[in-house]
């Protein structure tokens, strides 16, 4: 969605400490905002940040 007068552009972060102690992360993947895959993280997590527009998806199993 492109930005408009109405719109604001924000960064996100999540904490998820107590969340992270339950799961077990398999893989994080970040894409651009065009959608293009940038990067794939893998191990403990415990806060994600992204900027505006981007994307972020976190590949969990519940232990």
């Amino acid at each position: 969605m492109a930005p408009t007068s109405t719109t604001r552009i924000i960064k996100h972060e999540v904490e998820a400490a107590e969340f992270a102690e339950k799961i077990f992360t398999r893989k994080v993947e970040v894409k651009s905002p065009s959608g293009e895959f940038v990067a794939e993280i893998k191990g403990a997590i415990r806060e994600v940040e992204i900027s505006p527009e981007s994307e972020v998806e976190w590949f969990v199993v519940p232990v």
